[in-house]
């Protein structure tokens, strides 16, 4: 097992350890299980750090041996012979080309030479050793290479998505950059069972702390939507989750009517705003059915018409908190939301979940 592989496994027993032991006794103090979240996250927080200083110094190592990372290009043809005329004009970039595989076997044009279908990406990048696959395009390019992306990303081989044609909510504000153009790295993904352990574990104890936290107020809340749904204040709503599991998530009501959802006057308006009514779903995440972050459970109807590469984001727990949530003027569009999701899917790690769960806490803003 790899250096890094047992750095997880250690450090994410310890917690587990920790967690035990601070539940072990006859009584269950306050202290004690806010004590053992705290060492859950950073024991987690530390295990994340480690792999990626391992996996920055491979990558490191293996430059400075090898030379130029042998690449392939994926993509839409006109997107792509621009991006390979700017890495071939910026030589810093230390990027050795094989070739250009393209989404739609039947386009015409880009960079040369022209290899086969990206359906068969995986067995190229190892006929060719690729080191590196950079897919290039916008959300529709990332949507139609979803399944292959993993595959990739499994056989060993590391993803980037260089976005020349994503919105500005898309794009991130800082970070790694390809020829000019913003990139993400999509190596770190849900495959990562310990440190998905670690962080649903952390998630677990922090959703159980915040409900006792909250017990003092719930009779307030509940009060406040009676009288904006002018019904009985708590929701079951049937949703998906991970890896197909339906599940009955809680809702407090902020409007009349059987989706409690609407209208409600200014009090419904408010505990919207407020995402009040989302509270319940702590005890979702204490369950195991939701995570604190992730994406929006869906409906069991829309979850049996998802195709494939929509399907991925069944890979992680749905959350009560996500990217594309964090955005108060609500200017996403549906294709986004959807693009938005399977970023986090792919990319997800403890780092990010605990960033947009910082910024939901502290003030939902524009990312």
């Amino acid at each position: 097992m790899p250096l890094d592989g047992h750095l997880r496994l250690a450090t994410v027993g310890v917690s587990a350890l920790a967690v035990f032991a601070a539940l072990g006794g006859s009584a269950v103090s306050l202290p004690s299980l806010v004590g053992a979240s705290v060492w859950a996250t950073l024991a987690a927080l530390i295990l994340n750090g480690a792999a990626r200083a391992i996996r920055s110094l491979r990558q490191l190592t293996r430059r400075s041996l090898t030379g130029p990372v042998r690449t392939l290009v994926a993509g839409e043809p006109r997107a792509s012979q621009e991006f390979c005329d700017r890495i071939a004009a910026d030589r810093s970039e230390r990027l050795s080309m094989l070739g250009f595989v393209p989404l739609d076997p039947l386009c015409e044009g880009g960079p040369t030479p022209r290899l086969r279908a990206f359906r068969e990406v995986v067995d190229i990048a190892a006929d060719l050793r690729a080191q590196a696959v950079v897919l290039v395009g916008g959300p529709d390019e990332l949507q139609q290479s979803a399944a292959q992306v993993d595959a990739l990303r499994r056989s060993g081989v590391a993803v980037t998505y260089v976005m020349t044609g994503a919105t500005g909510l898309l794009q991130p504000k800082r970070g790694l950059r390809i020829g000019g153009y913003p990139a993400l790295q999509l190596g770190s993904g849900a495959e990562s069972r310990a440190m998905l352990f670690a962080a649903s574990l952390a998630g677990r104890l922090s959703a159980g702390l915040a409900l006792a936290a909250l017990l003092p107020i719930a009779p307030l809340l509940l009060t406040l939507s009676s009288l904006a749904g002018k019904n009985q204040p708590l929701l079951t709503c049937p949703r998906v989750g991970l890896a197909g599991q339906r599940f009955l998530m809680l809702r407090l009501r902020s409007g009349p009517g059987i989706e409690g959802r609407e209208g409600g006057g200014r009090l419904g308006r408010v505990l919207r705003w407020l995402h009040i009514d989302e509270l319940p779903q702590l005890w979702n995440v204490v369950r195991g059915d939701m995570a604190l972050v992730g994406p929006r459970p869906i409906e069991p109807s829309l979850a049996d018409e998802l195709e494939d590469w929509q399907a991925a984001r069944l890979c992680v727990r749905p959350g009560i908190t996500g990217v594309w949530q964090l955005d108060r003027l609500r200017r996403w569009r549906l294709d986004e939301m959807i693009a938005s999701d399977l970023l986090y899917v792919l990319r997800w790690s403890l780092s990010l979940d605990l960033g947009i769960l910082s910024e939901t806490i502290l003030g939902r803003r524009n990312p």
